[in-house]
């Protein structure tokens, strides 16, 4: 109760001018966007959590939107800009984030309901025992070893316990960051072997990224035909009704991409073999097609690297030295066929 009076709050003062990425900066709970003011940059469908996109993809640019519940607590959301249509919709927006607290004796409670609930019910059905005792069932999808499980993240000794046990075993308690689960394993599968729907819809995200890819190499290219000249870059992206990007004064291959771009390793490193005045082919990076045009190139400068050599070597023979014992580990790992018991004596925060 004390963070939805906490959101509204927050949101009357913003209401009344105080400044949103401030304020986010001060109290939002995500750390990944509360130190840049909030800012969640550019963003399309699929990206967010199911309440959160609900929400900012039917409000217009300027619109103030919360306290918006998810999984992650309550969101103060400020949509700021929206480009594209139908499936390539995307929205720039800024976000509070508020979690929720619960007092130790609240989270006390719940564990001992959790491990009543799993010393019961080793000797009941479990399905129907739950249900008698209003509790949530829930069905993973099939994990592996790595421990990491669909909506619930990385479990290790959660994912030990599984691949320990028989069908039908019943765990101990395991807390996760929104309360306890008590598992219980209803099927295994071959390591090769995956699920009819889990392999469609492997194939169907797959052939759809394929696809995507290709008619944006193909729009690429025909727009790519049109352009001989600098000038015509202008021309040609206002009559397509497309966005010219340009950097700032200078660009270097660390720094960011203008306008809230996603950093592409693959066009950063076509883009720097241009020379100047030369406009690139279509290139093909992680994020999408572009055509870059190099207006203005300069040479390293030779004192900055001479003084930056000894760092970066450093550096690389550091992570170099790293990767030789961490194999070497693995390998080491491998030879010993070391039983891992950790599941029975711990549980994973």
């Amino acid at each position: 109760a004390d963070v939805v009076f906490e959101a509204e709050d927050l949101i009357k003062e913003i209401q009344g001018g105080a400044d949103f990425a401030t304020l986010a900066e001060q109290f939002s709970e995500d750390p990944g966007s509360g130190k840049k003011g909030g800012d969640l940059g550019w963003f399309g469908k699929g990206a967010m959590v199911k309440q959160f996109e609900e929400a900012a993809f039917v409000a217009e640019p300027g619109d103030l939107l919360g306290p918006v519940e998810s999984k992650f607590g309550l969101h103060i959301i400020s949509v700021e800009d929206k480009r594209g249509k139908g499936d390539d919709l995307e929205i720039k927006a800024r976000h509070i984030l508020l979690k929720y607290k619960p007092s130790a004796d609240s989270r006390d409670n719940v564990y001992n309901l959790a491990y009543d609930f799993s010393q019961d019910v080793k000797e009941k059905d479990f399905t129907g025992f739950a249900n008698e005792n209003g509790l949530k069932i829930d069905t993973t999808t099939m994990f592996s070893k790595s421990g990491y499980i669909t909506g619930l993240g990385r479990m290790r000794m959660a994912a030990q316990f599984c691949f320990n046990n028989e069908i039908g075993t019943i765990s101990d308690v395991y807390p996760t960051p929104g309360g306890y689960i008590v598992f219980q394993i209803t099927d295994a599968t071959d390591d090769q072997t995956k699920g009819f729907e889990e392999v469609r819809n492997s194939i169907f995200r797959t052939l759809t990224k394929i696809v995507k890819k290709n008619q944006a190499w193909d729009r690429a290219a025909n727009i790519r035909s049109m352009i001989e000249t600098a000038d015509d870059l202008q021309t040609i992206t206002e009559k397509e009704n497309l966005i010219l990007h340009v950097t700032e004064d200078s660009l270097a291959p660390k720094d960011k991409l203008p306008d809230g771009l996603k950093r592409d390793k693959v066009f950063l490193t076509e883009a720097f073999h241009l020379e100047e005045g030369e406009i690139s082919e279509v290139i093909v990076g992680k994020q999408g097609c572009y055509i870059a045009y190099m207006e203005r190139k300069s040479s390293y400068n030779q004192e900055d690297y001479a003084a930056l050599h000894p760092i970066i070597y450093a550096s690389l023979m550091n992570k170099k030295q790293d990767k030789v014992v961490r194999n070497w580990v693995r390998e080491l790992r491998v030879a010993a066929d070391i039983k891992d018991f950790r599941y029975k004596y711990f549980r994973d925060f």
